[in-house]
């Protein structure tokens, strides 16, 4: 029997090594979609160049780690592109072990029927390999499917342990029952955090990734999707679902960036967040076709309006929000305290997985000059927007939030300056977003990024929305205007 021979008998025993990989860099062009919720369709948003074709796509594998806790690395073959930052579910044929004693799985798009019949490096024409080694610039042997299967297996392990190595703690407000019986005397949950298990589960996922673990919730108003306040020429637009909720920390609204629809895909949220140090009033307009609360938003250069509208169902409970809110908000001839957070835990190591050597390459390079700009000023958050040579650095001190993008443009505002920060994470488009009240009006700062940085700008938006309770205006930032912006 053959090498191949026994490789093909084998694979009918034995599942084939597949994994899930996130696309770092396409080796050939691929098209970029964006989803219009007015037309619901795709519109094509353009076509992507690599800076140079490879007869492979760069990818890792998320759950799988080397020995140094760097994501296993796959070279993917395929005729067709995938997008780049997208996520596939791959099947691994062999494995290429370098010089140094490192390795990356050699794999294929699995359902691409191309491939279908190819098991092994073997099966394979000898230029394919060739021209894989050549694009590597590396030297390494191809072992076969079977050294692949073990090295994925020790690395899929080896993550697996990593994860239940680090000691979890369940957050403050997260309850154990429905009814507070049954967990324990430890259970000090609040009637909100309880009836947040009956909530949707996506809704449920949403508060988890927007909350802090120290974080208790006061109270949380859900709302039904509903008409928009106002007549359009073609109609009432219409709310999603959402919810809005009080912690101990800020007033934060989360809703569907679309709602789901008959596939049941949940398209993501859209925050937006206030801590309530910042609150000047609070109000209730209560009507019989709706109510709503608003509320007053103090910021260095001026205030901003925000109004949420609820069914009128919802009257009682915004009273009640509003009773709790007011204890927040300062009265005529006394002081408003503010809390200085400290910034907890140390991910900045964790930003730049997932990225290719050049591309950590350019993140080193805007690290080095945004700490040359800011002068000795600590970074106590930062996300990279993008990979490639389009990447962005964004950062936040305690004084002011800042971009340094890769042609060398920086941009800056002071914390104080913002009034509340947002965040999109969707199917359908992802950024940053912060209200700055001016004298003219309320400007808005928006940093779009990449979806496999969502989990960089979650924690920078956790922490953004924190250190903005903090007085004002900041001291060491000039007048504290902004945004500025130098090359």
């Amino acid at each position: 029997m053959t090498w191949i021979g026994r490789s093909r008998l084998r694979s009918q025993i034995e599942p084939p090594a597949e994994t899930t990989v996130r696309i770092t860099s396409p080796g050939a062009p691929w098209i970029g979609y964006t989803y219009d919720p007015k037309r619901e369709a795709l519109v094509v948003e353009g076509v992507h160049l690599p800076e140079r074709c490879a007869p492979i796509h760069g990818a890792v594998a998320p759950r799988a780690v080397n020995p140094d806790g760097s994501p296993l690395e796959v070279a993917v073959l395929g005729q067709v592109a995938p997008a780049g930052g997208s996520l596939g579910r791959v099947r691994a044929i062999g494995l290429l072990r370098f010089e140094d004693g490192s390795a990356a799985l050699l794999a294929v798009l699995a359902g691409d029927p191309v491939y279908s019949r190819v098991l092994s490096p073997r099966d394979l024409p000898e230029e394919v390999i060739g021209s894989v080694l050549e694009h590597l610039g590396r030297a390494a042997s191809v072992e076969g499917p079977d050294e692949a299967r073990e090295h994925l297996r020790q690395a899929t392990e080896r993550a697996a342990r990593a994860a239940c190595s680090v000691h979890r703690v369940a957050p403050s407000w997260r309850a154990a029952t429905l009814s507070g019986r049954g967990g324990g005397s430890e259970d000090a949950s609040t009637s909100s955090e309880r009836e947040l298990l009956r909530l949707p589960f996506r809704f449920q996922r949403y508060v988890a990734e927007c909350l802090s673990p120290r974080e208790r919730i006061l109270l949380h108003v859900s709302r039904p999707p509903m008409p928009a306040p106002g007549r359009r020429l073609l109609g009432r637009r219409k709310l999603h679902d959402a919810i809005f909720v009080l912690t101990d920390q800020q007033v934060l609204l989360l809703e569907d960036a679309l709602p789901p629809d008959s596939t049941l895909v949940h398209w993501g949220f859209i925050a937006r967040s206030v801590p309530p140090e910042r609150l000047a009033r609070v109000t209730v307009d209560a009507h019989e076709e709706r109510c709503a609360v608003g509320l007053s938003i103090e910021a260095e250069e001026g205030t901003e309006e925000w109004v949420v509208p609820f069914p009128p169902d919802r009257r009682d409970l915004l009273y009640e929000l509003r009773g709790m809110l007011g204890g927040f908000v300062a009265s005529e001839g006394t002081t408003a305290l503010r809390r200085s957070y400290s910034v907890e835990g140390d991910d900045r190591w964790r930003v730049g997985e997932g990225l290719d050597a050049r591309e950590l390459e350019l993140l080193a390079h805007l690290r080095d000059d945004l700490a040359r700009r800011l002068e000795g000023e600590g970074v106590v958050a930062e996300a990279c927007s993008a990979g490639g040579s389009e990447g962005m650095l964004v950062a936040v001190t305690r004084k002011r939030f800042c971009t340094l993008d890769a042609s060398g443009v920086f941009r800056q505002v002071s914390l104080g300056a913002v009034s509340t920060v947002g965040l999109q994470h969707s199917l359908i488009g992802n950024e940053l977003r912060l209200a700055l009240p001016r004298p003219s009006g309320v400007e808005t700062l928006v940093v779009p990024f990449v979806g496999p940085a969502a989990a960089d700008f979650t924690r920078l938006f956790v922490t953004l929305r924190r250190l903005i309770a903090q007085p004002f205006p900041a001291p060491g930032l000039g007048d504290g205007r902004g945004p500025t912006a130098t090359g």
